[in-house]
Order: C-alpha cells, then structure tokens, then sequence
C-alpha cells in the first residue's frame, strides 16, 4: 500500500516538472533582466531585453502558485475546502522573507555603510512588507495566497469572479496611488509604503486568478499544439512591447501602462508554461534550477556581490561590458552556491530525521 502511494505522488510530481522547468528558466530570465544593475542605460541592446523581460518575469511566478493551487483544487475531493494551513505558509514564505531581509541589511551596511541613512529606509520596508527588492515578492505572495483562498473558499466566488474584481481594483487602487503621489500625500515613508505593499497584493491575485484558471486549458498530452500556442503568445509579447514599450516596476508601482502591464504577464506566463509543458519530463538541471528559484532570487540580487563582481572580471577579460556574458558568469557564481546553500538548510531535518530512526531501532 505505501508503495502504490509511493508510485502514484512519484507520477504527479513528474506530471509537474514543466512547472519546475518554468520557474527554472523563468529565475534564468529574472537574472538576465537585473544585468541594468550594472550595465549602462546606454547599452539600447541589453535595456530591450530588460523591458521585455520586466513586462512579465514576476507575474509568472504568481501565475504558478495559482496554476499549482489549481491542480491541487483538480485531484482534491469536491465538496472539499483545501486547508490552507496559515503558520505552515507563514514558516515557508515569511519567515525566509525576514531572515533574509536581515541578511540583506547586514550584507548592505558592510559594504556600503548607512549612506544616505538607507539602513533605516530597509528596516521601515521590512517591517511594512513593502519589502527590499527582491524580497517584496515573498510578503506579497503571502498576503496574496490568504487573500485569494478567503474569496475563492471562505465567500466561495468563481475563479472568474476573482479575476474580474482583482482586475478592476488593481485599475483603480494603482490610479488613486499614483494620483496621490502626485499631489504629494505619499511622501511619509512609512505611509507610501503601506500603501504600496497592500496595493501590490490585488495585481497578485489577479495574476493566481488567472493562473489557477489556466491549469484547465492545459493539455499535457497535446506537447505540439502547446508549442505551437506558447511561440503564438511569445510572438504577440514581442510585438506588444516593440509597439507599447513597458516601463515597469511592479515593487514601486511604476508602470507606464497598468492594463498593458497585466496583459503582458498574462501573456508571458501563459506562453513560458505552455512551451515548457511540450519539453520532455524529467530534464533533472532544468527541475533543480526550478526548485531553487527562490533562493537564486534572492541571493543573486544587490547588495549580494555577484553581479558585480561578474561585471569586474567580464570588463577585465574582455575590454567590454557584455551584458550575456555577465549574465553568465554570474549564473556560474550564483548556482553552485545556492545548490550547496539548499543542502546545507536540509542539514538540520537530515540529522533529525536520522536521530529518529535510530531511535525508533
């Protein structure tokens, strides 16, 4: 009996690895979309695939926790409300989200010292889960699961429903945001972060609605027609940005364009899950890759070196500021240290699990 229960999560999890190879590839593309930490903004080249890259790189990791939420709600009893188990989610995305907070502060006044008093600046954005770019993504998603679970199974609304209200209150709140900077009532820190972080949530959901909306239109079977929809929908996301060119910041709510900016994220995630459902299962680097997408994306980002460091020795080698070139590099730096990081948090459950069953022997 354990064994067929072994076989038959073994089977849903492979079913899965194109999710892993989309985040996989989805973190490769949120590094190679922070190479403007070091690159110049005269380099028009690197800058297009940065404004190509922002107009979608986040909402598809929000974009997968809803199409994950939908498998579960798929293979779930009907009738059934999920548990949605708050502390265990808390532990698993808050409580990463302060230590590293911590971590990022600490690594920053080392090499920067408290310039500017920006120090204080991190810890106000901590505390209000405005967040410290990258780590606002964890407060957000947080706020966002709880929120999405008690319209989806507290008030019980369709999925459709959701998507629509998120869709209209994203509209209005980031236009009543902007409008009140403009006229100056945001320049208390702490009262334009707040604002920030809760306005942040309702784009969020919009992109889980749809997300966990999209999970039914996949047919896993059906590898060439997904292809074939993925490179339609990636052609459409070039063209929609060569036209409409995004200026996007969802950490800051800066966008040029809100409503392009959630079609862009639709679309982008949409046709990265789509083209990576027709790979072959079991692409082992690709599903690891994945697997850490959360600590590549955190530690690859500044005050953490890498980048710079990348920038260092490409311009030394090579005369040139070569924005793949750095973006490789860096990949080669950021990886096997996350990999050993990973195993190194496993430590601790490894020698429990082992204390355990030596004692259970």
């Amino acid at each position: 009996m354990a064994e067929k229960k072994k076989a038959r999560s073994a089977s849903k999890a492979k079913s899965l690895d194109y999710i892993d190879y989309a985040k996989g590839i989805g973190i490769l593309l949120v590094m190679l979309g922070h190479v403007n930490l070091v690159v110049p903004d005269s380099n028009h080249i690197a800058h297009y695939f940065v404004r190509l890259i922002y107009s979608f790189h986040m909402p598809l990791f929000f974009v997968i926790t809803g199409f994950l939420l939908g498998y579960k709600d798929s293979i779930s009893k009907k009738d059934t409300v999920p548990a949605l188990k708050a502390g265990r989610l808390f532990m698993h995305i808050m409580v990463p989200y302060y230590l590293y907070s911590v971590l990022f502060i600490l690594v920053y006044y080392y090499r920067y010292g408290n310039e500017d008093d920006h120090i204080t600046g991190m810890i106000t954005a901590t505390w209000t889960t405005m967040g410290n770019a990258p780590l606002w993504f964890l407060s957000t998603l947080f706020f966002a699961r709880l929120l999405f679970h008690f319209l989806k199974y507290k008030l019980k609304l369709d999925t459709r429903v959701i998507l629509l209200i998120s869709l209209y209150f994203s509209l209005f709140a980031v236009k009543i945001y902007s409008r009140l900077k403009i006229q100056g009532l945001m320049k208390e820190k702490v009262t334009r972060f707040l604002a920030a972080a809760a306005i942040r949530i309702i784009p969020a959901v919009f992109f889980i609605a749809f997300g966990f909306l999209f999970f039914n239109y996949i047919d896993r079977k059906n590898k060439h027609r997904n292809l074939i929809y993925g490179l339609i929908l990636g052609v459409t996301l070039i063209v929609c940005c060569h036209l409409y060119p995004p200026v996007v910041n969802m950490h800051t709510l800066k966008f040029n364009s809100l409503s392009m900016f959630l079609l862009t994220g639709v679309t982008g995630s949409s046709a990265l899950i789509l083209i990576c459902s027709a790979l072959p299962e079991g692409i082992i680097p690709l599903r690891e890759l994945g697997r850490s997408s959360m600590d590549i994306m955190v530690i690859h980002y500044d005050p953490m070196p890498f980048f710079f460091i990348a920038n260092d020795i490409v311009l030394k080698v090579t005369g040139a500021r070569n924005f793949v070139i750095i973006w490789l590099v860096t990949c080669l730096m950021v990886i096997p240290v996350v990999f050993i990081w990973r195993k190194l948090k496993g430590l601790p459950s490894l020698i429990i699990k082992k204390q355990r069953s030596l004692a259970g022997s």
